[in-house]
């Protein structure tokens, strides 16, 4: 049954008996931890108060960091993780890649002998893997074997109501070791946002993780479980800049959750109005029985008297309640100047749609 492993990396031999996944005694673990984010830096505050030693963070180089930091600051989803690091003491290593043979004999060296693979860039290699005898994992904020890849993005845009994290084992192909533990939640929300979501896998993963710690304290073993890889849904990473673009021929609720997908903290979806691009942040659908000629899609048809601009859509219409130009809200009246219509250049939006994403 595991044969598919041992043809990845051998590793598994040494530490899965009987579909058990064994750590070292829980005295004897150091934890290295790869990425950055909220999970991390919580996983990182559970390890101290439970009395393990201290781990080492690795992630990659601070300007890298920049975006984030300039996004996420005042949000209560984000915690900087140089910031984390300096206030409790912790070794905190900058790399360019975490698979540099440099990297692993400095971990090594340190006593690192568990990996904790959370919201990393990086994709773990055989030879990182391999080095630490197989002892690397991941929690990965999706249901696998489903959900595979970027899953906030994804869940709004296609509407999936149920929310996961799952710890598994890193093997070299991208989410698709053995499961160690997994835990779900179903939103009652119809329109939840990226905050709500994040907040959510948040929340569930310190759960999961809290799980993991009383487990590892009692010196138990993990029943694992071999995912099905023919149930396997891998969903790229978009990168707003690039992928966040508006095309008004779809229909108004891939609009809408495409708009929400993108809406704060990110940077928001994009679109242009007379030649200049602008930022849509909040919209709502408003059901019409007229079937619109795709002549008029994007067309701004009202201004209502709370300010919302009505833009026709395939099959409704779409109820825009704030966007920006040049960083600055928009002012309504101003869209009612001939011509009137929001579009986006067909080659904008095809780079979009098969651009390479970044994480």
């Amino acid at each position: 049954i595991f044969k598919w492993c041992n043809s990845i990396s051998g590793w598994w031999q040494n530490i899965m008996v009987n579909d058990d996944f064994k750590l070292p005694p829980s005295k004897k673990i150091k934890f290295g931890l790869v990425g950055s984010g909220k999970v991390l830096t919580s996983f990182a505050k559970l390890l101290l108060d439970n009395k393990f030693s201290p781990p080492i963070l690795v992630t990659w180089k601070k300007s890298l960091h920049k975006r984030d930091i300039n996004l996420l600051s005042n949000n209560s989803n984000y915690e900087n993780i140089f910031s984390f690091a300096n206030t409790h003491n912790i070794e905190l290593i900058e790399a360019d890649n975490v698979n540099d043979k440099k990297i692993i004999n400095k971990l090594k060296s340190k006593g690192v002998n568990v990996i904790f693979s959370i919201s990393s860039r990086w994709i773990l290699k055989d030879s990182f893997i391999n080095s630490f005898n197989g002892y690397v994992l991941n929690i990965h904020a999706g249901i696998l074997p489903r959900d595979r890849g970027s899953v906030v993005y994804s869940k709004i845009l296609n509407g999936i109501k149920q929310l996961g994290v799952t710890i598994h084992a890193i093997t070299s192909s991208v989410d698709a070791g053995p499961i160690i533990s997994q835990k779900t939640f179903n939103l009652r929300t119809e329109d939840p946002s990226i905050n709500l979501i994040t907040s959510k896998n948040i929340e569930l993963s310190l759960s999961l993780l809290k799980s993991f710690i009383a487990k590892l304290e009692l010196n138990s073993s993990f029943k694992i479980k071999t995912q099905n890889h023919e149930l396997g849904l891998y969903m790229p990473q978009p990168y707003t800049e690039i992928n966040g673009y508006i095309d008004w021929s779809w229909k108004s609720k891939h609009i809408e959750s495409f708009i929400r997908a993108f809406g704060s903290p990110m940077p928001g979806a994009m679109t242009y109005y007379k030649n200049q691009k602008v930022i849509i942040l909040e919209s709502f659908i408003e059901k019409t029985d007229i079937e619109f000629h795709p002549l008029y899609y994007g067309r701004i048809v009202n201004i209502t008297k709370n300010g919302f601009a009505k833009v026709i859509t395939r099959d409704a219409l779409l109820v825009i309640t704030k966007m920006k130009k040049n960083g600055v809200d928009m002012v309504p009246q101003q869209l009612l100047a001939a011509p009137n219509i929001l579009y986006t250049p067909h080659a904008i939006l095809e780079k979009a749609r098969i651009a390479n994403n970044k994480s």
